[in-house]
């Protein structure tokens, strides 16, 4: 799933924030996964326009991806849909293009959707008026999930940098909580802030963090939000589904926004 709204708020006359201006954007989006031997590089479009007030919406316009595993490569690009595109891709490009509406913090960080049933319907209506098969719906569901949408914004839009910045977030996963000491350096035009730290598991369960080490860049002007990259590495560890036995495993994500 990918990001979709974001609040703008104007922050002339004060500090820089991480929002996005108030005239329509489009923001390019790269994200590369790994888990294992499964590999996954993503990249979008994304179409920002202010709806009223505080309030955003933002859409796919493209999506491109490649997943890899093993000796196994799939490509997808949505503006020449194919019979062998996989269908995980091709539905989450289908959702993501529906605008949805947000409301953020002064920070730029998402705090809630808004009309959520208006959303999830127009979703429906994308979804099963596709070509994919009806055996893919079910899949396609799981997709128009609100809280899903939220926290993904969370992660790819986690707003304007505290010296000592905490932030709950899944990461390969597992529920996490991040911890990361930042410091600003200001710019002609703005300021750019440079993150670093750890992550750790929220709870003992199954799935669990070693040794992951996280970083954030957030650089910004006075109209907002420029370019926001962060990303993790390090092993999770976890239980084999068929042995039982533990199995550990790399994993790694860089995510990467930036403004035209």
């Amino acid at each position: 799933m990918i990001p979709w709204v974001i609040m703008g708020i104007g922050c002339a006359g004060g500090p820089p924030q991480s929002v996005l201006p108030r005239q329509e954007q489009t923001y390019d989006m790269t994200v590369a996964l790994g888990a294992g031997e499964w590999r996954l590089v993503a990249r979008y479009e994304l179409r920002a326009q202010h709806v009223r007030g505080g309030v955003w919406s933002l859409a796919t316009q493209r999506s491109r991806a490649t997943i890899a595993q093993r000796d196994a490569e799939h490509s997808f690009d949505s503006d020449a849909p194919a019979a062998t595109d996989p269908w995980p891709v091709r539905m989450q490009h289908l959702v993501s293009s529906v605008p949805v509406w947000v409301a953020f913090d002064a920070q730029g960080r998402p705090v809630r959707l808004e009309d959520t049933e208006a959303w999830a319907a127009e979703a429906r209506r994308v979804l099963y008026a596709s070509e994919l098969p009806t055996e893919a719906w079910a899949a396609g569901e799981a997709l128009i999930d609100p809280a899903g949408v939220l926290a993904d914004m969370q992660r790819t839009f986690p707003g304007t940098p505290r010296p000592d910045w905490r932030r709950a977030e899944r990461i390969a996963g597992v529920p996490a909580e991040r911890e990361e000491e930042c410091e600003r350096e200001e710019h002609a035009s703005g300021a750019v802030w440079t993150c670093r730290g750890i992550a750790r598991a929220r709870t003992d369960g199954l799935g669990r963090l070693h040794e992951l080490q996280t970083w954030t860049i957030v650089d910004v002007d006075r109209k907002g939000l420029l370019r926001m990259e962060s990303g993790y590495e390090g092993t999770r560890v976890g239980v084999d589904a068929i042995t039982g036995a533990p199995r550990d495993e790399p994993v790694a994500e860089r995510r990467e926004v930036v403004r035209r």
